[in-house]
C-alpha cells in the first residue's frame, strides 16, 4: 500500500510507533475521497508490522493486514439500514475491546464514517472512551470533527488529511492508472482527491458525463436552458456529479471573469463566453441554487421543481 502525500502524518505515527507514545483515540479528519480511511489501514499495518522499516509488507502481520485478516484490527461501519452508526454497533466494540489482543501489542479499531454518528452512539462511545484499556488504539474517520460531542472531541488527537497537491496526484495516476490520456486534467479537476482522481481514471463516464454537460453549457438562450433541463432530468440519479459539474464551470466563470484561469482550461473559451454574458451577481445566484438542489433533492423534495429554480437563474 503506496501513500501518496501525508508526509507529516506518516511521520508523527512512526516516531509515536517507535517511541511507545500512541494515543488512544485520534479522529482522521478530511474530505470525502481524501485518503483517511486508506490512512488507517497503514498506520495500523505500521503499528502491528514487526519489521524494521515499517510497515515492511513481508512480516506475519503485515501479510495478515493485506490479506484483511489481522484478528487485532477491526473495521466497524454500520451493515443496518439505520441512518446514522447506532447504539448496538458501539456496544459490540465495548463488549470487544476488553478482550486483550490475540497477536499483537495493539488492539486497532477504525469506525468508518460512512453513515453519521449519532448523538446516542456518542454517549455510548464517550464511556469506551473515559476509561479505555491501555491496549486499545481507536481511529474515527470524519469529514467534520466539529460536528461531533464536544466531550467526545476533547478526548481525541485530530489529525487533519489535506488534499494532495497536483504533483502528488499526478504521481498517484502515473503509478495506478499509465495508460490514462487525462493525467494533466484530472490532476487539475479532482481538487487533490486520490478518491476523485482515482474515479475518473477508472473509466470514460465521468467525462462522457462532463463533455455532454459542458456542450450544453456552451450554447444560449432557449437551446441551453432546455439542455440543461434535459441533462438534469436524465442524470437525476447521479445528480451530485451533475451538480459538481455545473459548480466547476460557475467557479472558473467567475475565475475568468476576475482575470484568473479555469481548471476547466480544455473550455476555457466557451466558458469566459458564458462569463461575458453573466454579471457576477447572477453567477453567485446559479451556484446557490445549484446547491439548494443537491441538498434538496437529498431530503426526497421534487428535482423538477429545483431545477425550474435554477433555470429562471439564466434569464
Amino acid at each position: 500500500m503506496n501513500i501518496i502525500g501525508k508526509q507529516k502524518t506518516l511521520e508523527y505515527f512512526k516516531n509515536a510507533v517507535a517511541n511507545d507514545t500512541l494515543h488512544h483515540f485520534y479522529i482522521l479528519e478530511g474530505q470525502k475521497g481524501v485518503g483517511k480511511k486508506t490512512l488507517a489501514h497503514h498506520i495500523a499495518r505500521m503499528i502491528h508490522c514487526s519489521g524494521a522499516a515499517k510497515p515492511c509488507g513481508t512480516c506475519s502481520a503485515c501479510i495478515k493486514h493485506m490479506g484483511g485478516s489481522h484478528p487485532d484490527f477491526a473495521v466497524v461501519s454500520e451493515n443496518s439500514d439505520k441512518g446514522n452508526i447506532s447504539v448496538d454497533t458501539i456496544r459490540r466494540i465495548s463488549e470487544d475491546i476488553y478482550v486483550k489482543p490475540l497477536l499483537a501489542d495493539k488492539k486497532i479499531y477504525l469506525i468508518d464514517d460512512s453513515k453519521p454518528f449519532g448523538i446516542e452512539a456518542q454517549n455510548a462511545f464517550l464511556k469506551i472512551l473515559e476509561e479505555p484499556p491501555s491496549y486499545a488504539v481507536i481511529f474515527l474517520s470524519a469529514t467534520n470533527a466539529k460536528a461531533l460531542l464536544p466531550t467526545v472531541l476533547s478526548r481525541a488527537v485530530v489529525m487533519r488529511v489535506d488534499p494532495c497537491t497536483k504533483y502528488e496526484i499526478l504521481r498517484y495516476l502515473k503509478e495506478n492508472f499509465p495508460d490514462t490520456e487525462n493525467a494533466g486534467l484530472i490532476a487539475s479537476l479532482s481538487g487533490g482527491i486520490i478518491g476523485t482522481a482515482a474515479d475518473m481514471a477508472s473509466g470514460e463516464e465521468y467525462f462522457e458525463a462532463r463533455k455532454a454537460l459542458y456542450d450544453v453549457m456552451s450554447k444560449n438562450g432557449p437551446e441551453l436552458i432546455l439542455g440543461l433541463e434535459q441533462y438534469i432530468a436524465k442524470n437525476k440519479e447521479n445528480i451530485n456529479r451533475s451538480i459538481n459539474l455545473l459548480l466547476s464551470w460557475i467557479r472558473d466563470a467567475v475565475s475568468l471573469k476576475n482575470g484568473g484561469s479555469a481548471i476547466n482550461y480544455d473550455y476555457e473559451a466557451e466558458i469566459m463566453r458564458f462569463a461575458t454574458k453573466c454579471k457576477a451577481l447572477k453567477l453567485t445566484a446559479i451556484a446557490d441554487e445549484a446547491i439548494d438542489i443537491a441538498q434538496r433533492f437529498k431530503k426526497g423534495n421534487n428535482l423538477s421543481l429545483w431545477t425550474i429554480n435554477l433555470l429562471t437563474k439564466f434569464n
